[in-house]
């Protein structure tokens, strides 16, 4: 019940379920079952998995369970539950801006999941590390990591992971700028046929599942990317309303930088810099760190073209501040290139005039390669 709530996008159900598992499994001393229940947990924070919803808990107190089944699953050599704990710590590692552990995590979780020929967890450590390379823009291997991910969740006909690859490989392709090949796997996927079924059946097609939704996601960022601001907002605003927001945090960072740039196409200047706020502070609460750096530029890009040029340069040296931060922490330099790139445009883009209602955008780095 914990893992079906979880998959339908209510984290908070989820977490009871969950919470209560944990509880009888302990009373029980069924350190398997245990392991399960805590990896699984991990997904009640704003993971590179659940980046379309409202976190239930922060990345630091998730993380601890995560760390807790980890050392369990190695007590009890349990290969499965390793692998496990260790490819969803990485979605956690990642969206924290711990991007050489959440490397460490995902390669150690795939070399296990190949050696015991676990095709799931194969697939979600490809996947681990498609959202991990594009998080550091890196996308041609983000790219790769995508297609493997979908080539082995086809393979095991699982609709949520063929979901998620395709929604984490067309995301990819919309950032390189490879528009065309982005339509066609949203096409294929099983949630590209959600748009016929809206005709039909309405509201209660709503994409709600953690694949859906990032197929979803993946839609509104194509729509955007194509000038069609309206189509992407519309699209926003859906995966917005069934967001199901908890306690912790009433924003989404991803959905609110992607609201604000569709609002910002729109010149609706004051709606989009309240989304970012929002967004910011989510991010805040749910020690997201990997985020606030994108809501800063993309509050950068809003700020020059609403004609505050001075309020927009000290939103891009934010910015590139926490960038700086982030490429600290790694020390191979092919991993700190992308990053190294967006501080550059950054740099770049603050020595400029900006005029206003001018329509650059500020800081935007070059692709720097397309998915093969």
């Amino acid at each position: 019940m914990g893992m079906a709530s979880f998959l339908s996008g209510n984290l908070a159900t989820g977490t009871e379920y969950y919470e209560r598992a944990v509880a009888l499994f302990r009373a029980l001393d069924d350190r398997q079952g245990l392991v399960s229940s805590l990896a699984s947990l991990m997904l009640r924070g704003l993971t590179y998995q659940t980046n379309t919803l409202a976190a239930a808990a922060p990345l630091a107190e998730v993380m601890a369970d995560g760390q807790a089944a980890l050392s369990l699953a190695r007590g009890i050599n349990q290969r499965s539950g390793e692998a496990y704990a260790l490819i969803f710590l990485s979605f956690c590692q990642g969206s924290a801006g711990q991007y050489a552990l959440a490397w460490q995590s995902a390669l150690e979780g795939l070399r296990i999941a190949e050696a015991i020929e676990h095709r799931q967890w194969q697939t979600a450590a490809h996947c681990a590390l498609a959202a991990l390379n594009g998080d550091l823009l890196l996308w041609p291997e983000a790219g790769r990591q995508a297609q493997a991910a979908l080539s082995l969740a086809r393979a095991s006909a699982s609709r949520h992971w063929i979901n998620c690859a395709t929604g984490y490989l067309a995301s990819m392709y919309v950032a390189a700028g490879q528009l065309e090949l982005a339509r066609a796997t949203l096409a294929a996927a099983p949630a590209g046929q959600l748009e016929q079924a809206r005709g039909a059946r309405g509201a209660a097609a709503a994409a709600r599942t953690l694949g859906q939704r990032l197929v979803r996601v993946a839609q509104a960022e194509l729509a955007l990317a194509q000038g069609e601001p309206e189509r992407a907002l519309a699209l926003v605003d859906e995966l917005c309303a069934t967001a199901a927001a908890t306690a912790i945090a009433a924003g989404v960072p991803r959905l609110g930088v992607l609201r604000a740039a569709a609002l910002g196409e729109l010149k609706r200047w004051p709606e989009a810099m309240a989304e970012l706020e929002a967004a910011g502070a989510a991010a805040a609460d749910a020690g997201a760190v990997g985020w606030l750096w994108r809501i800063d530029r993309q509050l950068a890009q809003v700020l020059a073209r609403a004609g505050q040029p001075a309020e927009a340069r000290a939103a891009a040296e934010r910015a590139r501040e926490r960038l700086s931060v982030l490429t600290a922490g790694l020390d191979d330099p092919d991993q700190r290139g992308g990053l190294e790139r967006a501080a550059a445009a950054l740099g770049a883009a603050m020595e400029q005039p900006v005029a206003s209602g001018q329509p650059a955008a500020l800081g935007q780095p070059a692709a720097g390669g397309q998915p093969a």
